[in-house]
């Protein structure tokens, strides 16, 4: 404690002390740093990453996290995940029969050495 204001020794940044955040100034802080006029609602871990160079509290990550999954402009603005299926076209072959007599000719012509004949 210093002046009043309890630091934490950070160990992701040896030579630099964070202050201790009370937990009644936690949401105004996260608020701050994920909506605030400079944020522009990044994500969780690039708030947190703002964060905990300068602030420490226990659970702080969960918190973070909580609070950027919980903002209603990110939430909107984010889409599901989107992929591409063709439809699905049934080939025409002529039914199955069709298709036997066709394998049958690809058959005889490898086993004859006519591959370049068959059609």
């Amino acid at each position: 404690m210093v002046d009043g204001v309890l630091y934490h020794e950070n160990p992701a940044f040896p030579d630099r002390w964070c202050v201790v955040v009370l937990s009644k100034l936690r949401a105004l802080l996260l608020e701050e740093a994920h909506k605030g006029q400079f944020a522009g609602h990044l994500s969780d871990k690039k708030v947190y990453d703002c964060l905990r160079r300068h602030v420490w509290w226990r659970g702080m990550k969960n918190d973070v996290t909580a609070s950027c999954r919980a903002c209603r402009v990110c939430a909107s603005r984010k889409g599901g995940r989107k992929t591409f299926r063709p439809p699905l076209t049934p080939i025409p072959i002529g039914g199955p029969r069709a298709a036997i007599n066709h394998a049958m000719k690809l058959l005889r012509g490898c086993l004859h050495g006519q591959s370049d004949q068959v059609a």
